[in-house]
């Protein structure tokens, strides 16, 4: 039987740095977080369109399909910490932005995108130096602690972020959530200016281009990982568009307007929080290749159930177990890409997995033109059993995934 509160639930919090780094991450999220809710409510409140709440997201896309894999390469030959400090400086500048057209009372829907594309740049050079400085602080037994903390955290902040989005949207108006925002993203300097350096970057004298082939081939080698690659552009592709849709789903399924997607985005924070203590609570489990396919399995399962159910209440439980199974999943994916590679390549492949997000309007565009035309809740079903059907025959199948370690 698992604890779900034990001495080793918290462990990695004992090691000071890592407590100014879950600080700065989860100050992050939580601007993300108010300022997507936002941003994509008054997409869709602007254009009334399923397939407008695809393509501008597509900014984020397209940044993070270019720059992913450079900003792997620089994690690996720049220090760090001065790569984050630099990344966070910049984060602020496209909400600030939008929060004075918003007072102006006028935000074109180009605008918009291009805050999508100028975040999704920016987090492609963090992301990958924020994740490679995890693992160099915490070490490969605390690893899966610390990203279940991490996720934990971010579940916790999830909840009162989307709450207090749903209900400044409502109430105050998409200027002042996006000066919050602004406001979020500079603290997080701050936060991060308590780190102590990373160790000396990777020397290399090759090329960016060259360290570009030299990450292909080292991917290409390694059939393991490029079969956790392979899951992950899968679920990319078919189950996580639905959060696009959430909007669609709040607005003219439920009918329950912002706030009711302040609820949803709430809900599934909350069943984030669960999901990342159960993985927390487990320690440095030696099962993870069964954890990620079952994790993944039950979060198509659970999609499926929330995308048939025309209730808001019981829509709400479903979100709830989706998002356990998810970010148990998310964990466990993140720890095994981190533990499988050489320390010299954490980078490259954090940009690996960075770039196969970037693909993801390959999915929510065209599930964007069938919601208009069908509705969301067929596009997001057939969705969810594309998912449930790449899940289920990988835990048959591949025995070498089930055993990963």
């Amino acid at each position: 039987m698992i604890r779900l509160w034990g001495r080793s639930t918290f462990s990695a919090l004992r090691v000071v740095p890592f407590r100014w780094l879950l600080a700065g991450r989860l100050t992050t999220f939580m601007a993300w977080q108010i300022g997507s809710l936002a941003q994509n409510w008054l997409v869709y409140t602007i254009s009334g369109s399923a397939l407008t709440l695809g393509w501008v997201s597509t900014g984020w896309s397209v940044a993070t399909i270019i720059f992913s894999f450079v900003g792997g390469i620089v994690a690996d030959r720049m220090e760090k910490r001065r790569l984050m400090l630099l990344g966070q400086a910049g984060l602020g500048i496209m909400p600030l932005v939008v929060a004075v057209l918003a007072l102006l009372g006028h935000v074109p829907i180009w605008v918009l995108a291009l805050h999508s594309l100028v975040l999704g740049l920016l987090f492609s050079f963090i992301m990958p130096a924020r994740e490679s400085y995890t693992t160099e602080l915490m070490g490969r037994r605390a690893l899966l602690n610390a990203m279940a903390l991490n996720t934990m955290g971010m579940a916790l902040m999830g909840i009162l972020s989307s709450t207090l989005g749903g209900v400044l949207v409502d109430q105050a108006g998409v200027a002042v959530v996006f000066f919050i925002v602004t406001a979020l993203y500079g603290s997080t300097v701050l936060l991060f200016l308590q780190l102590p350096n990373s160790s000396p970057a990777h020397a290399s004298e090759l090329s960016v281009s060259s360290e570009f082939v030299a990450g292909i081939r080292y991917v290409v080698s390694q059939r393991t990982l490029l079969i956790i690659l392979g899951v992950e552009l899968g679920r990319v592709l078919f189950l996580l568009p639905y959060q696009t849709f959430l909007p669609v789903f709040a607005a003219d399924v439920f009918q329950r307007g912002a706030l009711g997607l302040g609820m949803m985005s709430a809900i599934s924070s909350l069943g984030g929080l669960l999901g990342s203590l159960l993985v927390a609570s487990l320690g440095d489990y030696q099962h993870k290749g069964w954890l990620l396919l079952t994790s993944g399995g039950a979060s198509a399962l659970m999609l499926l159930l929330f995308a048939r159910t025309p209730l808001f209440y019981p829509a709400l439980a479903f979100l709830f177990l989706l998002s356990m199974a998810n970010n148990a999943y998310m964990v466990t994916r993140s720890a095994l890409l981190q533990t499988t590679v050489s320390p010299e390549m954490r980078g490259r492949i954090v940009g690996f997995w960075r770039l196969i997000w970037g693909l993801a309007p390959l999915g929510t565009l065209p599930a964007g033109a069938l919601a208009d035309r069908w509705g969301a809740p067929w596009t997001v079903s057939v969705q969810a059993l594309i998912s449930l059907a790449m899940f289920g025959g990988l835990l048959l199948a591949v025995p070498r995934l089930r055993r990963l370690e």
